[in-house]
């Protein structure tokens, strides 16, 4: 499986949904809209990002950007997850559901 995490954070928590969203690789995309939206109206957030296809687009991979979306979502008081994975490999959504029941190392965990 080609999926690993990554800056994990938490905030403060209480009973919040939580939303997977793909897509979130660079701050001023359609997935890290949709994934600041969602935390603004109440959501937990655990986002996808797959950095080798940032590699082989023409505007190329944004430095920093996981952690500034993990930083947008977690003022917005929301616990966040990023993981790194290849969506094309059928195999990453199941570890997703593992790294979920393991806590996915965030603290607290979900």
């Amino acid at each position: 499986m080609n999926a690993t995490d990554e800056n994990q954070v938490a905030t403060s928590g209480g009973s919040r949904p939580l939303a997977l969203v793909t897509g979130v690789g660079r701050t001023v995309g359609i997935g890290a809209a949709v994934a600041r939206q969602l935390a603004g109206s109440g959501w937990d957030i655990a986002f996808t990002y797959w950095t080798p296809y940032d590699k082989r687009m023409a505007w190329g991979v944004e430095r920093g950007a996981t952690g500034a979306i993990v930083s947008a979502l977690a003022a917005h008081g929301a616990r966040t997850a990023a993981i790194e994975a290849d969506l094309i490999d059928p195999d990453a959504p199941r570890g997703f559901s593992r790294r979920r029941n393991a806590g996915w190392a965030v603290s607290p965990p979900w």
